[in-house]
């Protein structure tokens, strides 16, 4: 768990500009070995056999099925809100959540 989350943000810092194709076999396991993760040919064969296509997959259709549409979002009692720019109403609908209205 805590070689994925160094991974993780190593990622997402170093990615390029939305459009621009990046995401290689090669590319992920470079991103790997430079966040410290030192099992990067397994990373390597899973990429390559498409281990993880069908989660990514369903967990994509699951979100746009909610109504997200980018990041960050939250679906909360579900309803779909960005906590950056709607701060308030991400609030409210968690304090509602906890108080079980």
């Amino acid at each position: 768990p805590e070689t994925y989350w160094r991974y993780h943000e190593y990622v997402f810092a170093n990615q390029p500009p939305e459009g621009e194709e990046w995401a290689t076999t090669n590319k992920l396991v470079s991103f790997a070995e430079e966040a410290g993760v030192t099992e990067t040919e397994q990373l390597r064969t899973k990429i390559q056999e498409q281990a993880y296509e069908s989660p990514v997959r369903e967990t994509s259709q699951a979100a746009a099925d909610a109504g997200v549409s980018g990041t960050p979002a939250l679906v909360i009692d579900g309803e779909t809100v960005n906590p950056l720019s709607d701060e308030q109403r991400t609030r409210t609908l968690i304090e509602q959540l906890a108080d079980g209205s």
